[in-house]
Order: structure tokens, then C-alpha cells, then sequence
């Protein structure tokens, strides 16, 4: 699977950047059809060379890059809800049951634990291994659902908003009734971080790309206002 996404990456990259090429060129010809390309001085004509070499190429190269980033945050997303769909699946039936199995351990202090020492405390006595995402998206479906009892089920259960904790509603079995709602809730906030963070990498490659274009961008429009004052 990890090489089939190298794979896939790949061909998405030449394919773009194909792409990115060809658009490239076409505008090139645009601008050679308005006579917009037509020197005569020779460093005018060096520079015009030049336009026709590095447009096409930076253009190329601009929707390689976003094409990049889209299958890195693609990539992002997928990793995200596979580690929810195994939190789903796996994962939280299992935290449930050590829960309500350690009732009385987890109950010893004057405080219940929070969320983050819930999911400590069941990493720490699980045989399987866990990463840092795992035990985020552990915490964050608990801060969750928390969310959803203080607007949902406070009333139901009695209890004050300030009371309501992931650990008591799993002693009621109130968990249950959030259990879906929670995870399309996780899975449409671990999309909209992860397209958040993405952002900034969006916005570089563009600024890039502008920068290069900087150059001919003025030069063009020096030529094509110097040839109208001509005309006139």
C-alpha cells in the first residue's frame, strides 16, 4: 500500500507538472499572438528567450508543487480516518470495557481522572502498542463527547454541566448513545485541522510562483504600454 501511494504520488506529480507545462505554453502563445513577444533590441530579445524557457517551466513546477501538497494532506486525511475507523472498530470497545472492569481502581482518588489519564493509564495496561496519534484521537472522542453530553444528556442524567465526564457517562452507558454522532464529529474535525494546517503550504508555493512571474509580468506590461504610445 505505501508504495502504491509512492506510486500514485508520482504519477500525479508528472502528470501536473505536464499539465502545468502545456498551460504554460499556451499562454506563451497567447502573448505571441498579440505581438506582445516582438523585440528588437537584442537584450530584449535575450529576455524574451527567456520567457519562453522558465513560463512554461515555473508554471510546471507551480502545479507539481500544489499537486504534491494535495496528496500529502490527502495522505493526512486517510492516516486520520484510519486511526478513527480503528478507534471505531477496535480501540474504544475495548477502552470500554477496561473502564467499566476498573471501576473501583479508577474511582480511588477524590477526583475522576481526566481524559488524557484515561487513555494513559489503558495504553499503559494494553498489550498492543500504541502511537501519539491513537491516544489523540482517543482523548479528543472523549473531549468529545463530553461536548455533546453537556448540550444532549446533562438533564437526562441530572447531572451539572460541570458534572458531566466521559468516565461517569460510561458508568451510566450514556457513551453509547454519542458513540456515532462523536466519531462523524471526529472525523469532520480531524479533515477540517488537517486542510487547516495545509493552508500555509498552499499559500507558499503560490508565493513562489507569483515571485518568479514578477519579472516578465513587468517587462511585458512596460512593452505593451510603450508600443501603444507608440501607435498613438
Amino acid at each position: 500500500m505505501i508504495w502504491q501511494a509512492i506510486w500514485d504520488g508520482f504519477v500525479g506529480f508528472l502528470l501536473f507538472g505536464f499539465l502545468g507545462f502545456i498551460v504554460g505554453m499556451c499562454f506563451m502563445f497567447l502573448l505571441f499572438t498579440k505581438g506582445l513577444l516582438k523585440r528588437e533590441k537584442p537584450l530584449s530579445k535575450v529576455f524574451v528567450i527567456l520567457f519562453w524557457i522558465f513560463i512554461p517551466l515555473f508554471t510546471s513546477w507551480e502545479f507539481a508543487a500544489l499537486k504534491t501538497i494535495h496528496i500529502a494532506e490527502t495522505t493526512a486525511k486517510g492516516s486520520a480516518t484510519i486511526a478513527i475507523d480503528q478507534l471505531e472498530e477496535s480501540t474504544f470497545p475495548a477502552f470500554h470495557d477496561y473502564v467499566t472492569k476498573n471501576v473501583n481502581d479508577l474511582t480511588a482518588g477524590s477526583k475522576a481522572p481526566t481524559n488524557e489519564e484515561l487513555a494513559h493509564t489503558f495504553y499503559a495496561s494494553s498489550p498492543k502498542t500504541s502511537s501519539w496519534i491513537s491516544k489523540s484521537v482517543l482523548v479528543w472522542f472523549l473531549d468529545l463527547a463530553e461536548e455533546l453530553a453537556e448540550e444532549n444528556i446533562a438533564e437526562q442524567t441530572g447531572l451539572k454541566t460541570e458534572q458531566v465526564h466521559a468516565f461517569r457517562l460510561m458508568q451510566d452507558d450514556a457513551m453509547d448513545g454519542l458513540f456515532g454522532e462523536a466519531m462523524l464529529q471526529l472525523k469532520g474535525g480531524a479533515h477540517s485541522l488537517i486542510g487547516s494546517a495545509f493552508i500555509p503550504y498552499y499559500l507558499i508555493a503560490l508565493l513562489i510562483w507569483l515571485g518568479c512571474m514578477i519579472l516578465p509580468a513587468v517587462e511585458i506590461i512596460f512593452f505593451a504600454r510603450n508600443r501603444k504610445k507608440a501607435s498613438n
